[in-house]
């Protein structure tokens, strides 16, 4: 992924001990340039685990589908909204999604931020966005 230039994307949460967040802050550190996903920020119950990951790690950003919402925005307020992204991972959880980020508060950039800007930035997709 860093010799292509592309983020890299590693499933945390359900399948542990390989799913363990922690196992992606050596690799991150080897890798400075590299940027990783954790999917699912750890799933609930490694949640704080993949917080950790992140916080040691700069370029470690966080995809929060199955999170709780309340744990959602710490996370937000906690990491910054430029490092944690909405997902579905399945598209019939879509609703639900958006619904919990939409629910929790956030300031209007810090909630456009979560729904696209971090995805464009992280993903370098062609849409032009304000950083």
């Amino acid at each position: 992924a860093e010799a292509l230039g592309v983020p890299a994307m590693v499933h945390t949460g359900t399948g542990a001990p390989w799913a363990l967040p922690a196992l992606c802050i050596l690799p991150a550190q080897e890798h400075p340039d590299l940027k990783i996903v954790l999917a699912h920020s750890g799933m609930g119950v490694f949640t704080a685990e993949a917080y950790v990951a992140a916080k040691v790690c700069p370029n470690i950003y966080l995809e929060t589908s199955w999170c709780l919402a309340h744990v959602v925005r710490w996370l937000v307020k906690e990491l910054g909204a430029n490092r944690v992204m909405m997902a579905a991972d399945l598209i019939p959880n879509m609703p639900v999604e958006l619904a919990k980020y939409r629910g929790l508060g956030l300031e209007p950039a810090e909630l456009d931020m979560c729904l696209a800007g971090t995805a464009i930035h992280v993903f370098k997709l062609p849409i032009a966005y304000p950083s």
